[in-house]
């Protein structure tokens, strides 16, 4: 007889007569209880004591679910004074120069040619590790100039936790 068939014959053994609820408290006395539970003295005999007295909190919603939310109005003036696309902005060099740079993007997230594996081709990230490169810049830039499309949805996020900037720029620091 094997190790494996003496312990299953050890355990039937001991199983006859016993009902499920006496197996299951056995199991369970069994099992160590952790450090710190031995060290308080902590048998775990005042669980149900502690379930039966704990009461129901109602969950509040979120102060982000309880606004209404509103569209964001760009201030093109606010962005013209800190430098960004001018209003005037259809005949300027800085106009032409990320129409270059947006072409090229449109046409690759919104070409059909990809196949099933390949994930979707519209998301455009701009990152550096320098600070101070023009990242901001050229996200609002680009975002500006493809908000010009017909047909084409923009969302552009700030995600430098430090240093937001761009809701500073939106005016929607501090809003969720």
């Amino acid at each position: 007889m094997s190790s494996i068939e003496k312990i299953m014959a050890r355990l039937e053994q001991d199983n006859r007569g016993k009902t499920e609820s006496d197996r299951v408290t056995k199991a369970a006395e069994s099992v160590p209880l952790p450090l710190a539970d031995r060290e308080r003295g902590n048998l775990g005999h005042d669980l149900k004591a502690a379930t039966d007295e704990a009461e129901v909190v109602e969950r509040k919603p979120y102060a982000s679910e309880q606004t209404e939310k509103k569209p964001l109005a760009i201030q093109l003036d606010r962005l013209e004074a800190a430098g960004y696309l001018a209003q005037d902005y259809e005949g300027s060099r800085q106009f032409s120069e990320f129409r270059r740079i947006k072409r090229p993007i449109l046409k690759k997230a919104f070409s059909g040619e990809r196949s099933a594996e390949e994930l979707p081709r519209n998301l455009v990230m701009i990152s550096s590790a320098v600070p101070g490169e023009g990242k901001t810049f050229c996200a609002i830039n680009l975002t500006l100039n493809m908000i010009l499309e017909r047909d084409i949805t923009v969302m552009l996020m700030d995600v430098d936790c430090m240093r937001r900037s761009l809701s500073k720029l939106f005016g929607v620091d501090g809003q969720p």
